[in-house]
């Protein structure tokens, strides 16, 4: 159990030497901990993890998230008591981390050349199953070599990329070259194919949908031919981050050799547990649903400097706050962006808001922050305060979210 400490950022001195669980009891607000912060709002957890649960059952599809987004065991359950299939990580470590946590199911969206990691993970020192990727020959080699030493055995996808993608063999024949590969090792065992359509397209316009849906063609074909010229069993075909979830779901749902053989095809959202007000908030596929996905998580700062006209310091900043995608903006209690207040920058621990001549907040107030993207919102966090009614005033701390970046 972890016990609180000030290696804690945020949570008052009070609370040191607590245990997780202790929190919940305590009945602490968010003005209860100190600034800059990121919280984690249980409504929207909740319902993003459910909204996606029934989409992937109406869609065919099974669900196992990236989960190197949040880095949380805890949202990892959250996810599998859901319904997911599993939890999909992108290095070794991280498949250890969700191994240990006794996560069920691990698929590992990348090719792993580590002897050590690979040996591990061969190896019976856990209890879950491991899905790897190959895309190359010196990657199916390096995991041949690593479980037989380790007297295992790593069950692999060939990995499908684009042309100026990131990893995945470029074309079908070399795809079939590297899974003839693996079907002689004597170590391996050939489960499916995959790879990641996200990075060969980057908006919602009609240009990147053609895109991936010709990626998706590729994959499938691809997919038929190995479940025609070799024997899989509960052959596995994956795709999906978080912003073409939908086409590659209409793409690859259903899919099947001419033998008829159905593949479990699963998809790797991971984005969608948190959501964002700004990347995801846009162009998710569920942006413009009825029922849509929610923003879990706000950041919190202080105005400690009001030097010159038009601008207010804030006292959170790259080591607090999302940056990669797009700047923080700041928020209403409702949730909508506050136009008049520009966040022009983000240094290491301040951020720089413009504000209209003689407006803007005041030295000492408390200001809310939406941010963008996912995947660079939690890893500054060792623990995040958990809210319910983030609307709120002053939302109230129900528990807390640890991370393990």
């Amino acid at each position: 159990m972890t016990t609180l400490g000030p290696q804690h950022k945020s949570f008052p001195s009070r609370t040191w030497g607590l245990e997780l669980d202790d929190l919940a009891s305590l009945g602490l607000r968010v003005s209860d901990l100190s600034t800059p912060l990121v919280t984690l709002s249980a409504d929207a957890l909740r319902h993003n993890t459910d909204r996606m649960a029934r989409w992937a059952q109406e869609s065919g599809v099974q669900l196992a998230p990236h989960g190197k987004t949040t880095m949380a065991p805890a949202l990892w359950q959250m996810l599998l008591d859901a319904g997911a299939w599993g939890i999909t990580v992108a290095t070794g470590w991280q498949a250890q981390v969700a191994l240990t946590h006794h996560v069920p199911r691990v698929m590992i969206a990348n090719e792993v050349l580590d002897p050590h990691l690979l040996g591990w993970l061969a190896s019976a020192a856990h209890a879950g199953r491991v899905v790897l990727w190959c895309d190359s020959l010196a990657g199916v080699e390096a995991a041949e070599r690593a479980a037989a030493a380790a007297g295992g055995s790593l069950e692999v996808i060939v990995d499908l990329g684009g042309t100026e993608g990131r990893t995945g063999v470029r074309s079908v024949p070399e795809a079939l070259t590297v899974a003839e590969a693996v079907l002689a090792a004597g170590h391996l065992r050939l489960v499916g194919s995959g790879g990641y359509e996200g990075a060969l397209a980057h908006d919602r316009g009609a240009a990147s949908l053609a895109e991936v849906r010709t990626w998706c063609a590729r994959l499938a074909g691809l997919h038929e031919q190995l479940l025609e010229r070799f024997e899989t069993d509960n052959p596995i075909l994956t795709a999906s981050g978080s912003l073409y979830f939908d086409v590659v779901g209409a793409a690859l749902a259903g899919a099947s050799g001419t033998s008829g053989t159905a593949s479990t095809v699963v998809l790797r959202p991971g984005a969608a547990q948190i959501h964002d007000h700004g990347h995801y908030g846009h162009l998710s596929p569920l942006a413009a649903d009825t029922d849509p996905l929610r923003p879990a998580a706000l950041g919190w700062a202080r105005v400690v400097s009001a030097a010159e006209p038009g601008l207010v310091v804030l006292d959170g900043g790259k080591r607090d706050f999302a940056y990669d995608l797009v700047l923080p903006d700041l928020r209403g209690r409702d949730g909508a962006p506050l136009p008049d207040l520009e966040v022009s920058a983000l240094n290491d621990q301040h951020t720089l808001v413009r504000t209209p001549p003689g407006a803007g907040p005041a030295i000492g107030e408390v200001v809310r922050l939406g941010m963008s993207h996912p995947c660079t919102i939690l890893d500054k966090w060792r623990l995040l305060p958990l809210i319910e009614e983030a609307g709120s005033e002053d939302p109230l701390v129900v528990g807390a979210v640890e991370t393990w970046f």
